[in-house]
């Protein structure tokens, strides 16, 4: 893995550069992720960066969706079911999703519905 973070904010890569060591025959830069991101929020931006022999992605943004199992006497109060051992930091903005097909998500209510 080049670059790891969980749980940052606000991320810019400017002239990032992961590649094979130059001068050797060497096809791999890294053998994972160049960068990843995991569960991290506000603006994440990439400018003329350059990416090449990576054993995985260059760039993987990914985020933790959890089931709700229950709803405790008002919509703002759930218990979720947690598949990740990732918990959400106390404050953070939660949005219902529906599943639509595979790999396809969209929000139930809107921008408004969990402020």
């Amino acid at each position: 893995m080049g670059i790891l973070a969980h749980s940052g904010s606000g991320f810019e890569f400017n002239k990032l550069r992961v590649l094979p060591t130059p001068g050797t025959d060497r096809l791999l830069s890294l053998n994972a992720d160049a960068v990843h991101l995991s569960d991290c929020s506000g603006a994440i931006s990439f400018s003329n960066c350059e990416f090449e022999g990576m054993g995985d992605d260059a760039i993987n943004i990914e985020s933790t969706y959890y089931k709700i199992a229950s709803s405790i006497d008002s919509p703002s109060a759930l218990q979720w079911k947690l598949d990740s051992k990732y918990l959400p930091r106390p404050g953070t903005l939660l949005e219902p999703v529906q599943k639509l097909a595979k790999g396809t998500m969209e929000g139930i209510c809107g921008e408004t519905c969990c402020r």
